[in-house]
């Protein structure tokens, strides 16, 4: 049997062996899955914008966004920050992915990146879990 890891590793080595391999992989295809439908309907709406506004984005920048998302949302950072902040923490997550949209897409317009922001984080509520719902029933769940 292993030594237990020290310090800070204790903790981290806890978590990741208190949960199945099942979780572990199902938890890799939830995100990949969820950055792909994340990603695609997110580079419409940039196209959109582009055609709109006329800014030139690189719509590549657009699945590592939303894949930074993804890891914050999936691993809980707003859970851990909002006890400290509290009736602001309610529009935490839309400032996070104002912030994001403008670091990965930095020759935006400050305007712009709001828009696509709030945009980003409505379509994920409302649009993004049925679309996933919808693609989900064609992956093979595993054994």
């Amino acid at each position: 049997m292993a030594e237990a890891l020290p310090g800070i590793l204790e903790p981290l080595n806890n978590f990741a062996t208190s949960e199945g391999a099942n979780y572990w992989l199902n938890l890799g295809i939830n995100l990949i899955l969820s950055t792909l439908v994340t990603g695609i309907v997110l580079i419409l709406v940039l196209e959109a914008a582009k055609k709109a506004w006329g800014e030139s984005v690189n719509v590549a920048n657009a699945f590592m966004l939303v894949l930074a998302i993804n890891l914050i949302n999936i691993f809980g950072v707003i859970g851990f920050i909002s006890p400290y902040l509290g009736s602001a923490a309610l529009i935490l997550p839309v400032i996070i992915w104002i912030v994001l949209v403008k670091a990965f897409f930095s020759g935006m317009g400050w305007k712009h990146a709001v828009a696509i922001g709030v945009a980003g984080y409505l379509l994920t509520i409302f649009v993004v879990p049925w679309l996933i719902a919808l693609v989900s029933g064609f992956i093979p769940a595993p054994a």
